[in-house]
């Protein structure tokens, strides 16, 4: 019973996914924040996958799922100690709305909802310490994209949170 109900979806979804406009990538993240007075800077990678939906009028919309790792730390001063910053995992969830303008460009806006996983490590005050932070935030990015060729994309993005500014740089290939 089992098969024939896989099939049967398989057969009911097929149409829509030879339509598909689908969407992978790779991104540089940079990771900006002010802790203890510090400025804290981090970088990741991390790999999307989103589908574009075209809405008329050369606007889009595109679910987009993102998840990352950290690539480089950062140490900041601390009571006169090093402490060092990483982070551990990045995950974000947006909706773009995106405009195509001129040959091959887009801009977009995007509402996004992010989780970032970092700690901190370090001997302060003769004691070694490691403190963990994972958190949720709404955030809100602005970004523009070029089609390289009818299969490749870049772009360029900057999300906003309450304390985090993310710099991302992509790119897509679009299948």
């Amino acid at each position: 019973m089992f098969k024939k109900s896989l099939l049967v979806l398989s057969l009911a979804c097929a149409p829509f996914l030879s339509q598909a406009s689908w969407n992978a990538g790779v991104n540089y993240i940079n990771v900006s924040s002010e802790s203890a007075g510090s400025d804290i800077s981090l970088s990741g990678i991390a790999g999307s996958i989103g589908y574009l939906i075209p809405s008329g009028n050369n606007l889009f919309l595109m679910p987009e799922l993102k998840v990352g790792v950290g690539l480089a730390d950062d140490t900041i001063s601390l009571a006169g100690d090093e402490v060092k910053i990483e982070m551990d995992q990045y995950l974000s969830l947006s909706f773009r709305g995106q405009y195509a303008v001129g040959s091959g460009g887009y801009v977009f806006a995007a509402p996004a909802y992010t989780y970032i996983s970092s700690k901190a490590t370090g001997n302060v005050a003769g004691s070694n310490v490691s403190i963990g932070s994972d958190e949720w935030e709404f955030g809100m990015g602005v970004g523009a994209g070029y089609m390289l060729t009818d299969f490749i994309s870049a772009e360029l993005m900057y999300e906003k949170y309450s304390d985090t500014d993310i710099l991302n740089f992509g790119i897509k290939l679009h299948f």
